[in-house]
């Protein structure tokens, strides 16, 4: 019983379906700024969700990404080891790092 919103980093964010009271999960491929997921996060917040997680598989994260995750309405950041994360995004609270070694290895 999952219902799908798409946000398109390009456009105007519009949500197609009733959010409220929802636990919402972000996928993206890559975190950098964090600008995109942060404002998608707080569209989904302003819109009523219940809780908001994002699932992102190579974690840059330059600049003040840490302090605009801290300061989102995210509630967790789930991030791969394909880049080591730095001090700071170690740091947050918000952020968790899984490994993809064992992933990697059914390739083998």
């Amino acid at each position: 019983n999952i219902e799908l919103q798409i946000i398109d980093k390009y456009s105007k964010i519009n949500l197609v379906n009733n959010i409220t009271d929802k636990k919402c999960i972000i996928i993206d491929d890559i975190i950098d700024s964090a600008a995109t997921i942060c404002n998608a996060a707080k569209i989904l917040h302003e819109n009523g969700a219940k809780s908001i997680t994002a699932y992102v598989t190579h974690p840059v994260l330059s600049a003040n990404s840490i302090v605009k995750i801290q300061e989102s309405p995210l509630e967790k950041l789930i991030v791969t080891d394909t880049i080591p994360l730095n001090n700071n995004a170690r740091q947050c609270s918000k952020i968790k790092q899984i490994s993809v070694a064992k992933l990697l290895q059914l390739g083998k």
